[in-house]
């Protein structure tokens, strides 16, 4: 590989890496579903889910984080190219938003079906309440992902270089 296509495929990275950070800045909904998938594997980690099971559940968060950045790509274009409300652009936000809601419902329904079986619900709860040294730290957790969810987000875009 030549050094030309080496910065050439850093240089993709690196934008994609700007993509994730801009979409965490922005969009309250991709930090409150980045939180969830934390949590999600967090919850297969502790009940030792099967590797096909946590596999299952890993994509399934990609999916919704996947859409969700489609979903804001979508709306910065539209944002961009309409400067006054338009049916049609308003249709393209609607249409990638639904894109995101289907996605979020099926990652819901599987991480039920997942972590609703076999007894599993009782397993999280004694393996939570087994010890309050692991009462504190979930609690703390879960304030921080709170913040990180709900600090105000900035809607600054930066333009493309």
């Amino acid at each position: 590989m030549s050094f030309s296509h080496l910065q050439s495929l850093l240089n993709s990275f690196r934008c994609a890496v700007r993509g994730l950070l801009l979409c965490l800045k922005t969009q309250r909904n991709f930090r409150l579903e980045l939180i969830i998938a934390l949590w999600v594997t967090a919850g297969a980690l502790a009940l030792e889910l099967s590797r096909v099971e946590t596999a299952i559940l890993l994509l399934c968060c990609a999916l919704v984080l996947s859409a969700e950045l489609l979903n804001t790509a979508v709306e910065l274009a539209v944002d961009l190219c309409c400067q006054k409300p338009h049916p049609l652009a308003g249709a393209a936000k609607d249409a990638a938003a639904g894109g995101v809601l289907l996605a979020a419902f099926i990652a819901a329904v599987i991480g039920v079906l997942m972590f609703g079986c076999q007894g599993r619900p009782k397993a999280l709860a004694a393996l939570i309440f087994s010890s309050p040294a692991r009462i504190l730290p979930l609690a703390g957790a879960a304030v921080l992902s709170a913040l990180f969810v709900f600090l105000p987000c900035s809607k600054q875009v930066r333009k493309h270089p």
